[in-house]
């Protein structure tokens, strides 16, 4: 609920935002690992993904064609012998957040992130892993891993890997505090230990991922979903990308189906539009509905505008587990490895107000 993403952000808002931008639809990329290391997108660049970046996403960018302003420490290793098979990353992050209710006036600066990641490959395999610190308010710092996993190409389509990572289900979009993402326990943050089997063409994908939960946390091992999730998706066209999922998980306190379908669409080369609607049953019995809708312009090469709408009803039965939210924002690229995003937002919970409320954050990102 609305209620928990706003009230306590301070423990989990953005708290791994990774590289994710399913907008590069738009320039014809539909498959998230033209980009990334993981097949399904999100945490470390491949060398192609750095390259989009400086190309396709910075404001301003040096004119030297043999720049390596993009690259892990600006390029002081690519000359290393072990550049050809190893990559690096490293994410700093840092938020301000805002709420104005009939409760809150105030404004806080979160520490979210600080990790360092890490993968390699050896023929047709690849492990991939990553260690961060992570810091709630009011606690001392804790020393995590959110992602490590082993993968190996089994043909030039087939993949298999496992590990720890996020299940495939919905746009791996990084704002996971998204109705559509966070509230059903999926997207970052939500990782837990999976074996997953992909094909990935030019058109089509599909991703077939066994949940084992989280076997080695005791206070999350009852609650993580043990099961399976499912996705296929296509692209008629080189901007168009849909498709549908489900995910069955089973914990100590419940069993739940998930039923969805997203789209992106890239409208023209400066504006996309993305969305996603999400059906949860859970044998309590509690049936409930939630959507994303985001639309995206692009000003000038790396500075967006975009307008997003939110509604989800997570207890059909329950008129106050109905949220909404309608917001606006930018998100701007300056230089190769320095992001930052700004969104204002009306949201209401009837839970917990009445009356729309106001949000804000400011998210700074510098990555190497």
């Amino acid at each position: 609920m609305i209620l928990a993403l706003f009230l306590f952000l301070q423990t989990n808002l953005f708290q791994q935002y990774s590289q994710a931008f399913p907008e590069m639809v738009r320039d014809g990329y539909v498959n998230c690992n033209t980009c990334h290391i993981s097949l399904n997108g999100g945490g470390l660049l491949n060398d192609y993904g750095r390259a989009i970046i400086r190309e396709e996403l910075s404001i301003w960018k040096s004119s030297d064609e043999k720049s390596r302003e993009q690259d892990f420490l600006y390029g002081v290793l690519d000359d290393a012998p072990i550049s050809k098979w190893l990559k690096l990353g490293a994410d700093v992050r840092s938020v301000y957040f805002y709420q104005n209710d009939e409760f809150h006036n105030s404004g806080q600066t979160i520490f979210m992130q600080g990790d360092f990641e890490a993968a390699a490959t050896f023929g047709r395999f690849t492990i991939l892993g990553d260690s961060g610190v992570k810091q709630d308010p009011g606690k001392n710092a804790e020393y995590i891993s959110r992602r490590h996993w082993i993968g190996y190409a089994i043909t030039d389509e087939w993949n298999i890997r496992g590990g720890k990572f996020e299940p495939t289900y919905g746009i791996n979009t990084p704002e996971h505090v998204t109705l559509t993402r966070d509230p059903l326990h999926l997207g970052q943050g939500n990782e837990g230990y999976n074996l997953e089997l992909s094909r990935i063409t030019e058109q089509w994908s599909l991703f077939v991922s066994g949940l084992f939960g989280r076997p080695d946390d005791s206070k999350l091992k009852p609650i993580k979903d043990k099961g399976f999730a499912v996705q296929g998706s296509y692209s008629p066209t080189e901007k168009l990308k849909f498709g549908v999922n489900t995910l069955y998980g089973s914990t100590d306190l419940s069993k739940r189906w998930l039923l969805g379908g997203f789209a992106i669409l890239g409208i023209t080369h400066e504006l996309l539009f993305m969305t996603e609607m999400d059906y949860q049953y859970k044998d309590t019995p509690v049936k409930g509905f939630a959507s994303t809708q985001k639309l995206s312009y692009e000003l000038i090469p790396g500075l967006w505008a975009f307008g997003v709408q939110e509604y989800g009803k997570f207890d059909f039965n329950n008129d106050l587990s109905q949220d909404q939210v309608y917001g606006v924002g930018l998100q701007a690229f300056p230089r190769a490895h320095f992001q930052f995003d700004f969104q204002y937002s009306k949201a209401k919970t009837p839970a917990y107000s009445a009356q729309f409320y106001d949000t804000a954050w400011l998210m700074s990102h510098v990555y190497f």
